[in-house]
C-alpha cells in the first residue's frame, strides 16, 4: 500500500518526510495532602507534536518551501495529512529550509503541533456540496474540519481522492 502524501493547507508535498517524530504527553497533576498519602491524578492527553524532516525534489522544490513559508508566515490554522495518521487540524509552529544540497533538492525540518480539538462542525442529517473540477477530497476535508477517513467513508463512490470532476457531490455528514 502507497502512502498518502504529507499535506498541509491543501499544500501536498511530493515527497513524505525522511524522518517523522510523534510525541504526545499525559498531563498528570501531583497532589499532595497534609496526613494523606502523595497522589497524582490522570489529566487528559496532551497535544499531538510531529516533528520532522525530509528532502523536496524537482525543479519546484523551493516553490513548494515557499508555499509552506507562506502558511507559516500567515500562522493559520490547516489540516494536516501525515503517512498513517489521520488528517487532523494543526499548526506549523517551527520550519527551517536546511540546505540547499545539490540542484533541485532542498532540505527542510518542520514541527507541527495540533489544533486541540478546534474544527469546523457541521449540523444536518446529510450535506452535500459540489466543487469543481481539480478540487480534491483532501481540500474539502481541510475546509469543513472533516477527516480524509470519514469523508471515504461517507463516499465509497468517490476513488479517486486527488481530483474531483466538476459536479461531483460529496456527502460531509
Amino acid at each position: 500500500m502507497k502512502n498518502a502524501p504529507m499535506r498541509f493547507c491543501g499544500i501536498e508535498l511530493h515527497h513524505n518526510p525522511a524522518k517523522l517524530t510523534v510525541q504526545n504527553t499525559a498531563n498528570i497533576r501531583r497532589r499532595v495532602t497534609p496526613c494523606a498519602p502523595a497522589g497524582a491524578d490522570h489529566l487528559g492527553l496532551g497535544l499531538w507534536v510531529f516533528k520532522g524532516e525530509g528532502e523536496l525534489y524537482g525543479a519546484d522544490c523551493m516553490e513548494q518551501y515557499r508555499k509552506l513559508s507562506e502558511c507559516f508566515e500567515a500562522s493559520e490554522k490547516g489540516a494536516l495529512s501525515l503517512p498513517g495518521f489521520e488528517t487532523m487540524i494543526a499548526y506549523l509552529s517551527e520550519l527551517s529550509l536546511i540546505a540547499e544540497a545539490e540542484e533541485n533538492v532542498a532540505a527542510f525540518r518542520f514541527v507541527f503541533i495540533q489544533a486541540g480539538g478546534e474544527g469546523a462542525e457541521l449540523s444536518g442529517e446529510r450535506t452535500y456540496t459540489t466543487e469543481g473540477d481539480g478540487e480534491s477530497l483532501w481540500d474539502i476535508a481541510y475546509r469543513y474540519g472533516k477527516s480524509i477517513d470519514e469523508l471515504t467513508r461517507l463516499n465509497p463512490c468517490v476513488t479517486e481522492l486527488n481530483s474531483l470532476s466538476a459536479g461531483t457531490r460529496v456527502t460531509l455528514c
